[in-house]
C-alpha cells in the first residue's frame, strides 16, 4: 500500500555494509526481509533498529549494503561515525556484523527526538 512506499522514501539514518552469518556459523537458518527489527550492539549497548534492504531476502552468509533507522536516534548521534564496527544480534544470538559507511538522517532524526524529548520534560 502507500505507507510502503512511503516508509522507502525516507532516508535511513545511517547506510551500512553487513554480512550475515551463515547457519553453521550460528546464524540464521531463514531469509532477513525489510522491516527486520533486531538489536544493533555497539560498544556494549543494545540498540533496537529497523533494516531496509536494497532486494527481498538476504539469505544467512550474504554480504549487503542496508539502511538503517535507529528507534532511538538521539542515543547514537554523536557515537557512531564512518567506519565503526557493529554487530547484530537476535536476543543473545549474534547473526550479523557490518560496518558504518555513511551517515545520513541521524544527526537530523536525533535533533528532533531530543527536543521533543524536553517537551516532555
Amino acid at each position: 500500500g502507500c505507507a510502503g512506499t512511503l516508509r522507502q522514501m525516507r532516508k535511513p539514518d545511517v547506510r551500512v555494509t553487513l554480512r550475515f552469518l551463515t547457519t553453521a556459523e550460528g546464524g540464521r537458518s531463514t531469509l532477513a526481509y525489510s522491516g527486520y527489527r533486531p538489536q544493533f550492539y555497539y560498544e556494549g549497548l543494545h540498540y533496537v533498529v529497523n533494516h531496509t534492504f536494497p532486494k527481498e531476502g538476504i539469505a544467512p552468509g550474504e554480504q549487503t549494503e542496508a539502511g538503517l533507522e535507529f528507534m532511538s536516534p538521539d542515543l547514537l548521534w554523536g557515537k557512531i561515525s564512518v567506519g565503526a564496527s557493529f554487530g547484530i544480534y537476535e536476543g543473545q544470538k549474534k547473526v550479523a556484523e557490518g560496518k558504518i559507511l555513511e551517515l545520513l538522517a541521524l544527526e537530523e532524526r536525533a535533533k528532533i527526538e531530543s527536543a521533543r524529548q524536553a517537551k516532555r520534560g
